[in-house]
């Protein structure tokens, strides 16, 4: 099974994908609402990928992605960015 950690503050976001990905094979979906929750789960949780909202409230933008990747642990976990923001 692989360990997905999705971190969205978006409620709506959040289960859509995570039903979906549910829904099609073989992934446990992790939650986190924000960057800094989002963070801490990958310490202990170890996922094997994690998708993050950019534009989160707490911590956004590319700090989060700079802890992850910095840190011993964490660094080694791939990290997609995500938006949902549409407009110009």
């Amino acid at each position: 099974m692989t360990k997905v950690l999705y971190i969205e503050h978006d409620d709506d976001n959040l289960y859509m994908l995570k039903m979906r990905l549910e829904r099609v094979g073989d992934f446990e979906v992790l939650a986190a609402d924000d960057s800094e929750k989002g963070c801490k789960l990958a310490l202990t949780e170890r996922p094997d990928v994690i998708l993050m909202d950019l534009e989160m409230p707490v911590v956004d933008r590319w700090q989060p992605v700079r802890t992850l990747k910095t840190d011993p642990q964490t660094r080694d976990i791939p990290i997609i960015g995500m938006s949902a923001y549409a407009l110009d």
